[in-house]
């Protein structure tokens, strides 16, 4: 009775694990199995079965913290690249650097100071003033709105991980309400470091994880 008890758990726990195949933060669940005590009879003890010691998640928290440094690290440098591509288009080309306008200013110049009173001279002085201004203010706009961007960007993500953090507070609540003599729901174990990991996409994470399986976070 007890060993058919036991595989109707596993049985249970394997079509849970099948329902939940592509869900978000999900861990595989797994039946521990303990032998039950065995009886004397006789001169011989005699087994009586097994039965569950609980379920329990298939769970590496090493594996785990390295991901949660992994995605802190690629979402650190991948801003870093993008926006340095970016200004890289904009001032290390032909088209869109100061360099051209420079180059013909100071040919400009040189020109002009050679003979002021050309007015062809003149007149290729004053367009490349025109010129050099024309660029820089255009570099400016660029960089203005590559700016806001970013203040956008760092504004939008300090908004979501603040909803992460709050997601996070509610998940240790209900952790703190098992007892520490109990084994903690292994969904909100699940639900922890989801959140968890979501939250390395946007900050480097100091977490800490006590007794009561409740996650302390420094960014």
């Amino acid at each position: 009775a007890s060993a058919t008890e036991l595989y109707r758990q596993a049985l249970s726990t394997v079509s849970n694990n099948i329902a939940n195949l592509n869900s978000d933060g999900y861990s595989r669940h797994e039946i521990t199995a303990q032998e039950n005590n065995p009886v004397l009879q006789g001169v011989s003890y005699l087994g009586t079965g097994s039965n569950s010691k609980g379920v329990s998640r298939a769970f590496d928290e090493f594996a785990t913290s390295n991901i949660r440094v992994a995605n802190s690290k690629v979402s650190e440098q991948k801003p870093l690249i993008q926006y340095t591509d970016r200004l890289i288009d904009l001032l290390g080309t032909e088209k869109g650097s100061l360099s051209a306008g420079f180059n013909r200013f100071y040919s400009a110049v040189a020109q002009l100071s050679s003979n002021p009173t050309e007015e062809a001279f003149r007149q290729e002085f004053l367009g490349a003033i025109e010129f050099l201004a024309d660029r820089s203010k255009s570099i400016g706009a660029e960089l203005e709105q590559i700016n806001l961007e970013i203040e956008s960007t760092i504004s939008s993500e300090f908004d979501e991980l603040n909803k992460l953090s709050e997601s996070l507070a509610l998940v240790n609540k209900e952790l703190a309400k098992t007892s520490l003599s109990k084994r903690p729901p292994p969904a909100l174990l699940d639900q922890r470091d989801f959140l968890l990991l979501e939250m390395s996409k946007y900050a480097a994470l100091d977490v800490d994880v006590d007794s009561s399986d409740r996650a302390s976070v420094k960014l």
